[in-house]
């Protein structure tokens, strides 16, 4: 398969070849390609404009166009890629937490859905422990974890499946890590395919606003039907159990201003008016319903996040 990127063109043979060789750079790829979505892959380039601007972690991303073997077509999609060492072994979330649920209860099942924000550290906290881990390499995990869920809850990305995001172990020093995010395609509406000329009211807008859902929850939404769990209760609990990290987070999001995303939508080639005029009414939206969170629970009108 040939790939073009601002680059240029190359050759790549497969998503994720174990021959090390095939792999630009021996980095750690993830392919979005354009199959459902129309424009997923300019939502997880804007998610890495984004996180960049706000100092998160994310992979690197190249968009890509792919050339069929036999006809002039292309089709686009996007490259993700993290520098990866050959020391490098990813912990996957999904046995993580099935063997922190096993170690305190011998009958516990864990299925791959919604799943709560305390099990996940907890696991991760027990992964470290059993690894010798000094506790000051798990309070960065646990800051890097929520600004993760913070930056989903921003910015509307609901795709934070157990399946999008994983640790990250150097087997050499023992280091134990957040793996930079990825699949961040959903971000601000771009993960919903849009007709050309297709309009969104102040109502639509709210209510596409209200109705997204994330898969990290609260443990007292355990049990309840995915749409029912609600963002800004899982926020406040956030902000209840883990104050100063999920502060530190808000405050980092809160960094990047209507003006950032305006500049960022005209950078981003094929994005049509249609689609920055949803993100931005989304993203107007969201930051006033956070905002609004914030101070609920702050108390002190001096804690408004400098937004917008």
């Amino acid at each position: 398969m040939k790939i073009i990127t601002k680059n240029g063109l190359f050759e790549y043979q497969a998503v994720n070849p174990k021959d090390l060789s095939n792999r630009k750079n021996k980095n750690h790829f993830f392919f979005k390609r354009t199959i459902w979505i129309d424009d997923a892959h300019l939502g997880e380039m804007l998610a890495w404009i984004i996180a960049n601007k706000v100092g998160f972690e994310a992979c690197d991303v190249e968009l890509y166009k792919k050339q069929f073997l036999f006809n002039s077509k292309f089709d686009r999609g996007i490259l993700s890629y993290v520098e990866k060492s050959e020391n490098d072994n990813f912990i996957n979330p999904y046995f993580l937490i099935k063997n922190y649920l096993k170690s305190i209860n011998s009958n516990s099942k864990f299925e791959r859905g919604i799943y709560d924000i305390d099990t996940i550290l907890n696991s991760i906290f027990q992964e470290c422990l059993k690894n010798n881990r000094p506790y000051q390499e798990f309070l960065d995990i646990k800051q890097d974890l929520i600004n993760m869920i913070v930056f989903d809850f921003k910015f509307l990305n609901t795709d934070r499946t157990i399946d999008n995001w994983m640790l990250r172990r150097d087997t050499k020093t023992g280091v134990i890590d957040l793996y930079p995010m990825f699949d961040n395609e959903g971000v601000l509406g771009f993960d919903i395919n849009l007709e050309k000329g297709q309009t969104f009211s102040r109502e639509q807008i709210e209510n596409f606003n209200r109705e997204r859902r994330i898969a990290v929850i609260s443990p007292s939404d355990v049990g309840k039907d995915e749409n029912k769990v609600k963002y800004e209760e899982i926020l406040r609990y956030l902000l209840k159990m883990y104050p100063e990290q999920t502060k530190n987070a808000l405050e980092a999001v809160s960094k990047f201003r209507v003006s950032d995303l305006e500049q960022a939508l005209d950078e981003i080639e094929d994005i049509s008016e249609e689609r920055k005029k949803l993100a931005l009414g989304l993203f107007i939206a969201r930051s006033r319903d956070i905002n609004r969170i914030y101070e609920e629970k702050t108390k002190n009108e001096h804690a408004r996040l400098k937004q917008i």
